[in-house]
């Protein structure tokens, strides 16, 4: 296994769906995997479930997803305190980001640009 990215939270009413609980062994990050991953989940939330807003979780203290969240065109909408229990027991807070249906397409075409650099680089090296 190199890694793990699912679904959390699915809001039917709202049309809402969270994707979360992603984490890459290292020698896979910033690789393909992540980013075919979340290309594959938010095509399924957007084109199939019909959600008009998928979100993300990221720790305060996890700069590197943050970057790659901004990075492929994810918005930051703020800070939630207080919800990711931690290992010694306490709760970390974390910064919500978000891609909304009519950013979708920008998005899929930037995750997909994004996937063939990578590809192309994999080939290479």
């Amino acid at each position: 296994m190199i890694g793990t990215s699912w679904f959390r939270v699915f809001d039917t009413w709202r049309k809402k769906l969270e994707i979360g609980f992603t984490w890459y062994a290292l020698p896979y990050r910033k690789g393909i995997a992540n980013l075919q991953t979340k290309l594959l989940l938010m095509t399924f939330a957007f084109e199939k479930l019909g959600c008009i807003l998928v979100e993300f979780l990221v720790h305060e203290a996890n700069v590197l997803s943050q970057r790659a969240m901004e990075g492929f065109g994810a918005c930051r909408d703020g800070m939630l305190r207080r919800v990711i229990p931690m290992k010694d027991g306490s709760f970390g807070d974390v910064f919500v980001f978000s891609v909304a249906d009519d950013e979708w397409p920008t998005v899929r075409a930037l995750i997909a640009e994004r996937l063939e650099q990578r590809r192309s680089q994999a080939a290479l090296g």
